[in-house]
């Protein structure tokens, strides 16, 4: 009797260990077993800007897979803060996450040049480019397995101000992602840091004269506060999906592969959603009044060419050796 209970002590000791990461190396998954994934986004689930992990990955990989891998995607930054997610799935507390790399630059600080490539996620995969966001998430223990948004770029968005020409910038007050504080910085912009969900607040009470955000995924309102759009594109968003490596690695070969085939598939589909929800708020936005506005043809060139430099040089360049920054751009240079 005693050898019983002590065999059941030790095997629930075990599978508790397994489950919060005590065990030194995960047990390997059975091919018959369900697997399930805990998986978090970097916004509420209700912003439009995750409906396709919700409506397209989640559902997708369970179709994909035969029932054999189901995500538990269980919400955003109120199951954990956005910039705590990959270091969660890094200790395993989660398995996956959807994220922005702005998040976890701190982390792998060369992951800022995810937002430079010129390529699209088919052109990266398989090959040198993918190849290479997969080694530089290896060292913080997560697993890259490609983009869950492409296809929108960044733009200027105004409260009042038109912005006719470059010179326009001049002391405008404008909110943007941390990671690109250079780019206002190099047209005599102020940098403010506003979180998205205080954006409109800022805006109405003139906190801040703009934001930095895509055609797509601004939160429910903001066309009540956006007077101008100046419509020249620079940059690409840097949505990432990464996995816990050791999760990863214990997962069956042919689970990996659906995971790849997937993921790969996905990418197309999902771009084509976003070229397609982009037009549409666009249109919801010139519906509420916004005006889009172009620049002279030389500096709006001057506009995307000049982020895209400046990104390089006081983004990326500051924050990593020389020997990972030139192989970042041999990389990802065409």
């Amino acid at each position: 009797m005693m050898k019983r209970v002590m065999f059941c002590f030790v095997t629930i000791t075990l599978s508790i260990g397994l489950t919060f990461g005590w065990a030194a190396k995960p047990a390997p998954v059975q091919a018959s077993e369900p697997i399930v994934l805990k998986a978090v986004v970097p916004t509420p689930v209700y912003i439009p800007i995750v409906a396709p992990v919700k409506d397209m990955y989640v559902p997708g990989i369970k179709e994909a897979s035969g029932g054999k891998l189901t995500i538990n995607l269980m919400g955003g930054p109120e199951v954990i803060p956005a910039e705590s997610q990959v270091d969660a799935v890094r200790k395993g507390i989660i398995d996956m996450v959807f994220t922005w790399v702005s998040d976890y630059r701190h982390l792998v600080p060369v992951a800022g040049a995810v937002h430079l490539s010129p390529y699209d996620p088919w052109e990266e995969r398989p090959g040198r480019v993918f190849d290479y966001w997969v080694k530089v998430h290896k060292p913080i223990n997560t697993q890259y397995l490609g983009r869950w948004a492409w296809g929108m770029r960044f733009n200027f968005h105004m409260r009042e101000k038109e912005i006719k020409t470059l010179s326009d910038f001049a002391g405008v007050k404008m909110d943007d992602p941390i990671y690109i504080h250079a780019i206002p910085k190099a047209f005599g912009m102020v940098p403010l840091e506003v979180s998205g969900p205080d954006i409109f607040t800022a805006m109405e009470r003139g906190v801040i004269d703009g934001y930095i955000w895509s055609d797509f995924g601004k939160y429910p309102g903001w066309e009540k506060v956006t007077k101008y759009v100046v419509d020249e594109p620079f940059l690409n968003m840097d949505m990432v999906i990464l996995m816990n490596q050791d999760v990863y690695t214990k997962l069956p070969q042919d689970m990996k592969d659906t995971i790849e085939q997937f993921t790969a598939k996905y990418e197309r589909e999902a771009t084509a959603w976003y070229k397609d929800q982009t037009a549409k708020e666009r249109k919801k936005y010139m519906d509420a009044g916004c005006r889009y506005i172009k620049l002279p043809p030389k500096e709006g060139k001057y506009l995307t060419e000049t982020a895209l430099k400046v990104a390089w040089e006081e983004d990326v360049k500051p924050v990593v050796s020389q020997e990972v920054y030139d192989e970042a751009r041999a990389v990802l240079i065409r």
